[in-house]
């Protein structure tokens, strides 16, 4: 799944998911854009893992850079 994210600007990331039993769990994620890993807190909502809003920052030439995020919980 394809996500954009402007340069400079603040967006909460939502994620799909299925099957998730955990109540009372904190949830976050983790982000990595040009090898650089930041952790955001994270909620539930309506079926989404919804990674708090933060401002993204990438160096790339090309105005879009590959990143990826990882749920996690308890961290």
């Amino acid at each position: 799944m394809d996500i954009i994210l402007p340069n400079g600007v603040a967006r909460e990331i939502s994620l799909p998911v299925q099957n998730l039993a955990f109540e009372n769990v904190m949830f976050g994620c983790l982000i990595n854009i040009e090898n650089v890993q930041s952790y955001v807190s994270a909620r539930i909502s309506n079926g989404h893992i919804v990674c708090a809003s933060t401002k993204f920052s990438y160096d790339n030439d090309n105005a879009t850079s590959i990143a990826t995020v990882t749920a996690v919980w308890n961290k």
